[in-house]
């Protein structure tokens, strides 16, 4: 782009590419979570205390995952997801978690989960009674 380009767009093009060039100056660019990132609620046990950047290994059992931090029990997540246990599953019922946050009022700890996405299918063209039998839709008719 030369200088005579420039002086001849309009002023609002010339803020969009400043807004954009700050976003992606911006040092938390790439710190951003990924949308496979899972966060569970976990109720402490035995009094531990979460701190920023602890690392928990998540037990899968049954319904439920236990939190351990240095081989002991720290916390359980009585609820997950159950996307979240079936992906946990498929890696053999152990993941690694981080702390997030702690709330407040409920006095319980956030523990973000990273899983592999899930699989992305093949992109033919399906027919509607295909998608209509795999998300059990009703078509408008």
């Amino acid at each position: 782009m030369g200088l005579a380009f420039l002086s001849q767009i309009g002023k609002q093009v010339r803020k969009r590419w400043d807004k954009h060039r700050i976003k992606l100056s911006t040092p938390d660019l790439f710190t951003q979570l990924a949308e496979s990132v899972r966060t569970i609620v976990v109720v402490p046990l035995n009094g531990h205390d979460f701190c920023d950047g602890q690392r928990f290994e998540l037990n899968v059992c049954g319904d439920r995952i236990n939190v351990h931090h240095n081989r002991q029990l720290v916390g359980i997540c009585d609820e997950p997801a159950r996307s979240l246990v079936l992906a946990a599953n498929e890696v053999g019922g152990k993941v690694l978690g981080v702390f997030q946050e702690m709330r407040e009022h409920s006095g319980v700890a956030e523990i973000v989960v990273c899983v592999q996405p899930e699989a992305s299918e093949p992109t033919e063209e399906k027919s509607q009674e295909e998608h209509e039998k795999r998300y059990s839709t009703k078509s408008a008719s």
